[in-house]
């Protein structure tokens, strides 16, 4: 590590949590200067050349508290240590959109029936829905999603695109709400929202949300490009997913018509207080 430098520890306690093994195998004494920059498109959270160390804060976000005023005291020493503009101000940002009421209260509600890992990728999704919805800077948005594809994958990827499209809002929190209105131990309720969740989660490309605004002609029409799609890609089922009796009663009133207009397909309904889950499969063709 660095010598005589007042912030260095500070930093080395949070650098060391994201190194493999905490950080005993990497040797930093050498270096003399620090680079901060803020690059979502690397792997590497530090690097060294020289004598010069590079801390990609892109790597850090979940720290934010922690590391607002350790940057500034960096900032307050610029001959040991450059720091683009960009990752003190994406810090900053994250920093400042979660500490909003609104956005807290979001993150608080999740807390309790999220997995620790959905809550974390879910974290990552609000701020990248906030720099989508303000679309001023669409490089920051494809920036900021491609980061949580490459952290998580396709489950990154697929809650990502649940909450740009205000999916979370508008369809996961109510279906967590009717979900405990129907189960009495708050336990219970949050494990049959994990069990849902996931498969939406796993099955998105594969789903459809009835919204109020969505008309049975509408939801016949989407599930039927679905099902052509699905079929000739070779893949085995769609899921349509209802809340609120009026949404019940559109997915029921379609049903018929998507039987009569493949009638190599079979249904599973799910169905619980008001909401249901349709799961539409293709039956394999009988062999001559």
């Amino acid at each position: 590590m660095p010598n005589g430098v007042t912030w260095w520890p500070k930093l080395w306690n949070i650098i060391k949590t994201v190194l493999p093994g905490g950080g005993p195998k990497f040797d930093f004494s050498h270096a003399k200067n620090c680079i901060v920059v803020y690059n979502p498109q690397s792997s590497s959270p530090v690097t060294v050349s020289g004598d010069i160390l590079a801390l990609n804060s892109a790597h850090f976000q979940k720290m934010t508290q922690e590391l607002s005023p350790i940057f500034r005291e960096i900032l307050a020493q610029p001959d040991e240590c450059v720091m683009e503009k960009t990752a003190l101000s994406t810090i900053e940002d994250i920093q400042t959109h979660e500490n909003k009421a609104a956005v807290k209260q979001e993150i608080e509600y999740f807390r309790g029936i999220l997995p620790t890992m959905d809550l974390t990728i879910l974290r990552a999704c609000f701020y990248l829905k906030k720099v989508n919805d303000e679309n001023t800077r669409q490089r920051d948005v494809a920036q900021l999603k491609s980061q949580i594809v490459r952290n998580y994958g396709k489950r990154g990827a697929n809650m990502a695109n649940l909450c740009t499209a205000n999916y979370f809002e508008t369809w996961i929190i109510p279906l967590y709400k009717e979900i405990a209105t129907t189960t009495a131990d708050k336990m219970n309720a949050a494990g049959k929202f994990r069990e849902i969740f996931n498969t939406i989660i796993e099955e998105l490309p594969r789903t459809v949300f009835v919204s109020q605004t969505m008309s049975s002609a509408d939801l016949q029409k989407q599930a039927i490009y679905k099902l052509e799609k699905i079929k000739s890609y070779g893949t085995a089922f769609l899921s349509i997913h209802a809340l609120g009796k009026a949404n019940v009663n559109k997915v029921r009133s379609v049903l018929p018509v998507i039987e009569q207009q493949f009638p190599d397909i079979a249904k599973n309904i799910s169905e619980e207080g008001n909401r249901i889950i349709v799961q539409l499969q293709f039956q394999p063709l009988a062999q001559n």
